[in-house]
C-alpha cells in the first residue's frame, strides 16, 4: 500500500487484503480458550494445545517434531516477552484514500 503511495507510476493493480487491519474471529467459547490460552499463560503445553486445536488439523497439516518444536519454543518466547505499546485503533482512512 506504501509503495502506491510512494511510486503510483509503477503500481498497475493492487489487491489490499485486510486493509482495515481486521481478522475475522469467530467468538465460540471452545474457540476463544484455545486462542486466549497460549496469550495468558504462554507455556509449551498451552501454545502446542492451541496448534493442535485452532491451528493445524492433524495429520492433514502436520510439521515434522523438530519444527514443531521450534515453532512452540518461538511462540512461547515471543508471547512471554510481547509488550503491546502500539496506539489502538490504526484508523487508515486517508492512507488508504491516497491509494
Amino acid at each position: 500500500m506504501k509503495f502506491g503511495i510512494e511510486k503510483p507510476e509503477i503500481v498497475i493493480t493492487a489487491f489490499l487484503l485486510n486493509p482495515g487491519c481486521l481478522q475475522p474471529f469467530l467468538l465460540g467459547a471452545k474457540n476463544l480458550y484455545f486462542n486466549l490460552l497460549p496469550m495468558l499463560n504462554p507455556t509449551s503445553k498451552n501454545v502446542l494445545k492451541f496448534l493442535d486445536k485452532a491451528v493445524f488439523s492433524k495429520p492433514n497439516h502436520s510439521l515434522t517434531n523438530q519444527s514443531e518444536k521450534m515453532l512452540v519454543d518461538n511462540e512461547v518466547f515471543a508471547a512471554s516477552r510481547y509488550k503491546d505499546k502500539t496506539q489502538k485503533p490504526s484508523y487508515m482512512d486517508k492512507q488508504l484514500a491516497e491509494v
